[in-house]
């Protein structure tokens, strides 16, 4: 099995719980559309007020975003696939090795969980019942930086740069037998 494979394999695991879990914490905590999570509750709290560079709002740059992709995501990326390093033909041989596929794995889980959230969503009918539909109309203000595909439909820019980049990262490793 190639690293690609083995690679979209991890991503998708952990996207997929994280994006079910989100689901979950947005409904529980019952955040209006493109609102911030409460904060008045822990996890809610704001790291900064302003987003470096317009990427993204405000409002993902809580204690939990902090959490979730900088702590939770990246050693379930480097848990999972330690766990299953025997799947690939050629695994990082290396920590650095390592650590560029655990880069790769957490930018790859940060925009397939944020596409799965959309999807779920609507497919559930909770918390956003046509949660995939307004993304796609360009209506998640806390993604401000989006791209119109002929006028028909918008993506936030992070979903078009982030996969490039992340294939760029498991060539490097794979290329080169880090």
């Amino acid at each position: 099995m190639s690293i690609g494979w083995w690679y979209l394999i991890v991503i998708a695991v952990i996207a997929v719980a994280v994006g079910l879990f989100e689901i979950w914490g947005i409904a529980h905590y019952r955040v209006a559309w493109g609102e911030p999570l409460p904060q008045d509750k822990v996890w809610g709290k704001p790291l900064i007020r302003k987003a470096p560079f317009n990427l993204v709002g405000f409002q993902l740059l809580t204690r939990y975003h902090f959490f979730m992709y900088c702590v939770f995501v990246p050693t379930s990326v480097l848990f999972l696939g330690l766990l299953l390093r025997h799947m690939p033909s050629r695994p990082p041989a290396h920590w650095y090795g390592w650590l560029i596929f655990t880069i790769a794995g957490a930018l790859g889980v940060m925009v397939l969980e944020d596409f799965l959230f959309f999807v779920f969503s609507t497919m559930f009918g909770t918390p956003y019942p046509r949660a995939l539909a307004r993304l796609l109309q360009g209506e998640a203000s806390w993604h401000p930086c989006q791209i119109s595909f002929f006028g028909l439909f918008k993506l936030p820019a992070a979903y078009i740069w982030v996969p490039p980049v992340a294939a760029s990262l498991l060539w490097l490793v794979s290329r080169f037998g880090l």
